[in-house]
């Protein structure tokens, strides 16, 4: 297949159903580093959305209608800086538009190659062989949330936080990120560049948007079908698509099928309402009140045959989602549902208790009268050979059960006489203790003889060293009157200790 630069362009703006400003904003430029697409999503209010984006196609464009550029990756990404920082501090300096943002897609046609790059959730789609890839990934939190596995696309489409951006132009320059391509896509005929706000592709499905993108219409008129699609499903944004459909048979100086605004400015746009536009130089931009909305007749060179194909088209048809609120559910049918639920419940209930219960347990009570009968019938023929066997068993227990008696009997004395001799051992351990505290009581009359006198108890409940210390007493000596060779060999709480205090003699 030979790779080719010429292409179509179609492009188409709308403001939708609900917004009462078109906050949307695209061109198209020819610079001398190839051919360059931009479409933003502005946010912001009332008039900062409008200015935000207009801002961003604007910078973008004079960044690289300047010079050429050797890497078109970083060229890219150094001009959407570019348009983040003027937007910053334009916001900044002006409180009436503070907080404005915009997203933005651009792509950028040298040659046989295609570069793009982005920020936010506007999207750029790849068609080649009837099989439609998405180039770039949502910088929103819906996105996370579906990268980490917490919920799916389908659950995405209605999330409540789908419209959080994770990234936008508009925010600290030193916080911001570009997703720039990380190779170009080598172009063939009949390949199809779709560049879109999220006013398209909250609405339509990727599975329509193919289908659009396949029919054998003019391109221009497959970008109106796919704001058609938008609005017919409600329109709740602004809605902005470019498509451009690569083709070898065009010459290069026919590949627009749109008028340019002047003779000075290559860029191409459709605005459906008026709304501010940016003039004056990039630093200190002053606004003005927006040209008319152009009409379809001065842009098209085939208006009445682009509008057939566009009726020729079919539109498929979109299930109808009908959601449930409280102001749309019917309390009345739901109470009658309860009632009888319950009525039937307890109908089932009574006719359990008065019939089926009685038969039931009849049935049962019978069948278990005949079945004793049954057993005592056998147990009667049975009877003779049973006997016998009891008779023995009978006999032989009887015996067991006098050896099993004499040997209780036999324990239970031993257990009587084990505790006599812990008892007799006891006695003996106190009369070794008498003799022990005999032996103290010799020693303390020893002590008194030699004008000594005990007058502390000692019971175990302080340091003996404080002690000693407390009656000016060495602790050898309170050990040797006790005949002790440690403090460890008390028994807290238990023993008690003479103290011996000297006296003066008379």
């Amino acid at each position: 297949m030979e790779h080719t630069t010429h292409f179509r362009l179609g492009n188409h703006t709308d403001i939708g159903q609900v917004r009462r400003q078109n906050e949307d904003y695209m061109g198209y430029f020819d610079t001398p580093n190839g051919h360059l697409f931009v479409v933003c999503d502005g946010m912001g209010g009332h008039l900062g959305g409008s200015v935000a984006s207009q801002m961003a196609v604007k910078s973008v464009r004079d960044f690289l209608q300047k010079q050429l550029y050797i890497n078109p990756y970083q060229a890219l990404r150094e001009a959407i800086e570019l348009a983040n920082m003027n937007i910053f501090n334009y916001a900044q300096a002006n409180a009436e538009v503070r907080g404005m943002g915009t997203t933005i897609v651009a792509l950028l046609l040298q040659k046989e190659l295609a570069y793009y790059a982005h920020v936010g959730d506007s999207r750029i789609y790849f068609l080649r062989n009837n099989q439609l890839k998405r180039l770039t990934k949502d910088h929103s939190v819906v996105q996370d949330m579906i990268d980490r596995g917490l919920i799916t696309e389908e659950e995405a489409e209605n999330h409540p936080r789908r419209n959080e951006l994770r990234r936008a132009l508009g925010t600290n320059p030193n916080n911001f990120i570009v997703d720039v391509c990380e190779e170009p896509i080598l172009l063939y005929a009949n390949d199809i560049f779709l560049l879109c706000s999220d006013g398209l592709t909250s609405l339509v499905s990727e599975k329509e948007i193919a289908q659009i993108l396949q029919t054998k219409a003019d391109v221009q008129a497959k970008a109106m079908l796919l704001v058609d699609k938008a609005n017919y499903y409600g329109g709740y944004d602004n809605i902005t698509v470019q498509v451009i459909e690569l083709s070898d048979k065009l010459p290069q100086n026919v590949i627009i099928r749109a008028n340019s605004l002047s003779k000075t400015d290559p860029e191409i746009y459709i605005t459906p309402v008026p709304n501010p536009t940016i003039t004056g130089n990039d630093t200190n931009p002053t606004f003005e009140k927006a040209k008319e909305p152009l009409s379809m007749s001065s842009l098209y060179s085939e208006p009445q045959e682009t509008k057939k194909k566009i009726d020729s088209i079919p539109k498929p048809k979109r299930e109808k989602i009908e959601y449930i609120s409280p102001s749309n559910i019917d309390y009345y049918k739901i109470a009658i549902w309860i009632i009888g639920i319950v009525a039937g419940i307890w109908l089932a209930y009574y006719v359990w208790e008065n019939s089926l219960k009685k038969v039931k347990f009849s049935n049962l009570w019978q069948n278990s009268t005949t079945a004793d009968s049954t057993a005592r019938k056998t147990e009667q023929k049975n009877d003779t050979s049973t006997n016998r066997v009891w008779k023995y068993i009978t006999q032989h227990s009887k015996e067991a059960r006098e050896i099993d008696r004499q040997y209780k009997k036999a324990k239970e004395g031993y257990k009587n006489l084990k505790e006599k001799v812990d008892k007799l051992r006891n006695a003996i351990n106190d009369i070794i203790e008498l003799k022990g505290f005999k032996r103290g009581k010799q020693q303390i009359d020893s002590l008194l003889e030699e004008n000594q006198v005990v007058s502390y108890i000692y019971k175990g409940r302080e340091d003996l060293e404080k002690v000693a210390k407390k009656y000016n007493i060495d602790v050898k000596k309170i050990l040797e009157a006790n005949n002790l060779v440690s403090d460890r060999a008390l028994e807290v709480g238990k023993d008690t200790l003479f103290i011996p205090l000297e006296i003066e003699k008379k």
